[in-house]
């Protein structure tokens, strides 16, 4: 079995996130992809509510049955706390932790940067396909020391963000998924006292 993880704050969840699952799971042969939710994300001020979140997740990912929204319960994603939630689905799984390439400026950061790489082979999305050659180089200087597989996969809807898709509203329907843009609308997620 081989389980993707790709964590985010999905603010919202739009069709980016959800072809970045796909491709991954056809270039690396994943059996299931958890959509982890970062409740309380360190980049980001202002976000919609977390439950507000993680319906959305659920509303765009109620078609594909291989990719599944999860809520950790707690604050903050950590690879210890990762590791364990998948532990307890699989422990003989082979584990592939899912992100686009801009992570990679500060990834040297991460607390538990370490034993990601010791227990994770890692998928990488393109932003950009010019930058596949750096990307590369910034991997292996990361993966020589831990043995940790890399794939680099080219870029997907790269003209999509959160932020395009929230500007876009009430019109983005290239964005984001029927469901998803209803409840964003029908809840007024993004208004101008919300975050945007």
């Amino acid at each position: 079995m081989r389980l993707g993880v790709f964590s985010g704050t999905f603010d919202p969840i739009h069709f980016g996130h959800v072809e970045a699952c796909r491709s991954a799971m056809a270039k690396c042969a994943l059996d299931k992809v958890y959509l982890l939710l970062e409740r309380s994300p360190h980049r980001k001020q202002l976000v919609a509510p977390h439950q507000d979140r993680l319906k959305m997740m659920d509303l765009a990912t109620k078609d594909s049955p291989s990719i599944t929204p999860i809520d950790l319960k707690t604050d903050n994603i950590t690879t210890e706390n990762t590791l364990e939630y998948l532990r307890e689905q699989d422990p003989t799984a082979e584990y592939w932790y899912i992100f686009g390439s801009d992570i990679l400026e500060h990834i040297e950061s991460w607390k538990g940067l370490e034993k990601l790489l010791n227990n994770f082979h890692l998928c990488v999305v393109l932003r950009d396909n010019a930058d596949r050659h750096d990307v590369e180089n910034k991997l292996e200087k990361l993966t020589s020391n831990y043995g940790a597989r890399y794939v680099v996969l080219p870029t997907v809807w790269s003209t999509v963000s959160s932020s395009v898709a929230k500007n876009a509203l009430p019109h983005a329907e290239d964005y984001l998924d029927p469901l998803v843009q209803e409840y964003i609308i029908d809840n007024n997620l993004y208004s101008s006292a919300s975050s945007k």
